[in-house]
């Protein structure tokens, strides 16, 4: 049961990542003691340069017999505590190598079960995607009154669910240029094909978990939904919308006056923004994940290009939400009415 070996390796994965992240907070607390010792050592490292150039001058004057009370009484509890800070430094610096150490294998074994999962996908692996299922309409732009909010993550309405302001179906300022939403990701996978050669309609980001996904131009959030957790991405787990997307985001923004779809799948159970927000470019739509259909952490991003009105592709997103714009699945450089989906590479390169 290919789906059953990718969800167990998930599971393993996980534990791993958790005691990854504890081994991390263990190192920082490590060295922020050892930044306190370093220091501690440095300070009785100048009283003894001080006190050993009193005693120098202190033993001069003995020996001139113009000095008759010659102590190294302060002289040697300082150098006590000094060897004793040495000592606590030493067994410091080993106890980071050692956590160091445990780091990097668990980052070994995390790489190894990422490896078997991507082996798995490239000998067993369906479409990213199904068409088939519904979506959440909760999580959709539901029509063209009442935006209650125009921002960033910092910002919420009421009753999170929102639309076009006086059926204002504009953009307010178009962007001059694009920003890549995954700034520190590397690409494991384009368009149109994996490297197995399996077909592949966008672009894989792979990415640390919890990492930030940025808006890349002005625009408006047509769909937002949290539906699982953030990790719990395995081969044939087909949930979220479109199914196997897991936690996603669609939007569509305007670059130098023309229009674009966006879309980002396999996100983490963070997400900033609601259906029918308009967002700057920059805003932080939420934080990346393992979600859905998915072998690993990573962002998985479609572009598409509208050839039709705003008000034409909002109203056809109103009535289908569907983040291919009528172009599937199961083809790639697909065109329909509204839409040609392109590669995310030609923008971002």
């Amino acid at each position: 049961d290919i789906s059953s070996t990718s969800k167990q390796l998930n599971e393993i994965y996980k534990q791993k990542y958790k005691e990854e992240m504890e081994l991390e907070n263990q190192l920082e607390q490590k060295e922020e003691y050892l930044n306190i010792i370093q220091y501690c050592m440095a300070y009785y490292k100048n009283q003894l340069n001080r006190i050993e150039m009193e005693m120098a001058l202190n033993l001069y004057l003995y020996q001139l017999n113009e000095f008759n009370d010659f102590d190294s009484y302060e002289f040697n509890g300082i150098y006590n505590n000094y060897v004793d800070i040495q000592k606590k430094l030493n067994c410091l610096h080993k106890e980071i190598q050692t956590i160091k150490d445990k780091k990097n294998q668990m980052e070994k074994d995390m790489e190894r079960i990422e490896a078997l999962q991507k082996r798995l996908a490239s000998r067993f692996y369906e479409n990213e995607f199904k068409e088939e299922g519904m979506p959440d309409l909760y999580h959709s732009i539901q029509g063209i009154e009442d935006l209650p909010i125009y921002g960033g993550p910092t910002e919420s309405s009421d009753n999170k669910i929102s639309c076009l302001a006086n059926a204002n179906l504009t953009i307010d300022e178009t962007s001059d240029t694009w920003m890549f939403p995954l700034p520190g990701g590397s690409i494991s996978a384009g368009t149109w094909a994996y490297p197995d050669g399996n077909m592949h309609l966008g672009l894989d980001v792979a990415i640390s978990m919890y990492s930030n996904l940025y808006a890349p131009v002005n625009g408006i959030i047509l769909y937002a939904d949290v539906c699982t957790e953030a990790d719990n991405g395995y081969l044939g787990n087909w949930v979220g919308w479109p199914l196997g997307g897991g936690n996603t985001i669609c939007m569509i923004g305007s670059y130098q006056n023309e229009l674009y779809a966006f879309s980002f799948c396999h996100l983490s159970d963070e997400i900033f923004v609601y259906p029918g927000q308009q967002i700057h470019q920059g805003d932080v739509l939420g934080l990346s994940g393992n979600s859905g259909n998915s072998t690993g952490p990573h962002c998985h991003i479609e572009v598409f290009s509208l050839h039709c009105s705003l008000e034409e592709a909002v109203s056809f997103f109103i009535n289908t939400s569907d983040f291919s714009f009528n172009n599937g699945y199961n083809t790639p450089a697909t065109c329909s009415e509204y839409a040609c989906r392109i590669q995310p590479e030609s923008i971002w390169g």
